[in-house]
């Protein structure tokens, strides 16, 4: 599948229960399916059980799943036999992703061993990897794909592992996405600055717009999208503690999605 061993940089070879590479360096596959590679003495960040739990229960109520079916879409029009979630979570989309391509090489990574314990659970087939975006423990040149959902972009290591001609995926909040939350918590809601992704190494060849409204009928529902947010980690004891008199709200989902391909 490509891993490169996170120690000297050769293949990793998948046997029934570890990854292992010539250098006798090996890596033991959890009971869940996933691999941990950050190595021992780098720090391990990403989300804690709670958050992921939360955002967990959100998802799986489908306030988000046209954005779902429309990845599953773009994918499907580029059929890579290779694909690599950045960032991918709790596999929410990454699952969806690999049951429409069974034949496609799944990967997902993440800093957080939680999410990607829940990811692993939920599919046996995608190889689920603890691992830092920034230090992507991939191959040079050996992926069709790579999605990039809400999360920071590591533009270097994209470009790195994406085989020329392969597609970048890019999915982005647009400038009302949820702010109808925002005007519930903050005094002076602010919009959302459209992300400029412009790098000599890849053209746009897709873009669109994805706008939706969802209900949110209960305070459970609201607060755990506020935690998916990164208002979350920016926001004041005092603004949060307005959520909890909420519950229902409708609010705009507005998504960028965006296709480059490298050159």
């Amino acid at each position: 599948m490509n891993i490169k061993c996170p120690i000297c940089n050769e293949i990793l070879i998948k046997s029934e229960k570890t990854f292992h590479c010539k250098n006798n360096h090996s890596f033991d596959i959890a009971k869940q399916g996933y691999v941990n590679l950050i190595p021992s003495n780098k720090k391990r960040l990403g989300d804690n059980k709670g958050l992921v739990d939360a955002r967990t229960a959100f998802l799986s109520k489908g306030y988000y799943q046209n954005l779902q079916i429309r990845l599953k879409e773009l994918c499907d029009q580029f059929n890579p036999s290779s694909l690599l979630d950045l960032g991918c979570g709790q596999g929410y989309y990454t699952n969806s992703i690999q049951e429409l391509l069974p034949n496609c090489d799944i990967i997902g990574i993440d800093l957080s061993k939680e999410a990607i314990k829940t990811a692993a659970k939920g599919n046996k087939k995608v190889q689920y990897l603890i691992a830092n975006s920034f230090d992507l423990p991939i191959m040079d040149s050996s992926m069709d794909c790579c999605t990039n959902i809400f999360t920071p972009i590591a533009v270097e290591e994209i470009k790195r592992v994406l085989k020329p001609g392969g597609k970048f995926i890019l999915v982005s909040p647009d400038i009302y996405h949820l702010f109808e939350l925002k005007e519930a918590v903050y005094e002076n809601p602010y919009l959302n600055e459209p992300l400029q992704f412009n790098d000599s190494s890849f053209q746009l060849i897709h873009k669109e717009s994805l706008n939706n409204t969802i209900h949110l009928q209960t305070n459970e529902d609201i607060l755990a999208l506020f935690s998916m947010t990164p208002y979350s980690y920016k926001t004041s004891y005092q603004d949060k503690e307005k959520l909890n008199s909420l519950n229902e709200l409708t609010v705009r989902t507005e998504f960028i999605l965006q296709v480059f391909e490298k050159i």
